[in-house]
């Protein structure tokens, strides 16, 4: 586990996900401690070795990946909206798969993370501020320092974008539009962290925020040619899936069934899809 420096205070464990370190006022703010055996011990040895006693936890949102090593902390800050995920498993199951973990499926649960600290967008830790990054999941949120931004997973970096191609996002066109918000903090020497992949600034973060922006337009683009003969949700997302050669599996189809319904309800509500029930359940066609 390398550490990276990359600003005053500032440093970030790469990997996936990236965790943040800003050393402020005595106290090391960790953002997203993580998934992973000994990344915890990491994380506080690093601690240890810069002579700081007191460490807060601060959370962008509730998926096991970025919270499961939340550990020996004295308080964790999260948005409101992200409490119930991160402070409940089934919770997390229910609302990322649509479905509590059963035997048939390999969803990693993970443990429940108690939250000490509630937080509302707006709101500045000591300096650190958290930002308005809806979207990936209710509440997401990032944290500005400086010059620095932690987006979490409101933004995917590059070999992510080109390999999933159905970007998990509770509601696509939030995070659609939080990318544009993002697009307008960046300035010349803005460093933006995203939550998978390499850590780019200034005009490469730019650069990095429109292809996620591409990279959703373009998905909406072929759902839309998906929906031409109509289909159920599952047989959408299987078309989608089979269309992409992504790997086809129970717990990914119901993974991408939620950015997928996500763009079809919205285009319900828009008058642009029609819903029918059928023998087969709920059908969806333009």
């Amino acid at each position: 586990m390398a550490w990276k420096e990359i600003a005053e205070d500032v440093l970030v464990m790469t990997g996936s996900p990236n965790t943040g370190l800003i050393a402020n006022n005595g106290i090391a703010f960790v953002v997203d401690p993580g998934y992973g055996e000994g990344r915890a011990k990491g994380i506080h040895k690093k601690i240890d070795s810069l002579g700081i006693a007191r460490r807060f936890a601060l959370l962008t949102h509730g998926h096991v990946d970025h919270i499961a090593e939340c550990k020996g902390f004295e308080r964790a800050f999260a948005h409101r909206w992200c409490v119930g995920l991160t402070e409940s498993a089934t919770l997390r199951n229910v609302l990322e798969f649509g479905v509590n973990t059963t035997r048939g499926f390999t969803f990693i649960a993970g443990d429940s993370v108690p939250v000490t600290d509630e937080i509302w967008w707006g709101d500045e830790i000591l300096g650190i501020k958290a930002m308005n990054t809806h979207g990936h999941t209710p509440g997401h949120t990032a944290f500005a320092y400086k010059n620095v931004i932690f987006a979490g997973d409101a933004v995917f970096g590059d070999k992510l974008l080109e390999k999933v191609k159905i970007l998990y996002h509770t509601d696509v066109f939030e995070a659609e539009n939080t990318l544009e918000r993002l697009k307008e903090q960046i300035k010349g020497d803005t460093i933006l962290i995203p939550g998978h992949g390499p850590i780019v600034d200034g005009e490469n973060a730019i650069e990095l925020i429109e292809k996620n922006i591409a990279a959703i337009e373009q998905m909406k683009k072929d759902l839309w040619d998906a929906t031409k003969e109509g289909g159920t949700l599952e047989e959408i997302t299987v078309r989608m899936m089979e269309f992409y050669g992504l790997k086809i599996e129970p717990e990914f189809v119901l993974l991408d069934m939620v950015p997928i319904r996500s763009i079809l309800s919205k285009w319900l509500d828009a008058g642009k899809i029609k819903v029918t029930t059928t023998e087969h359940g709920i059908t969806w066609k333009r």
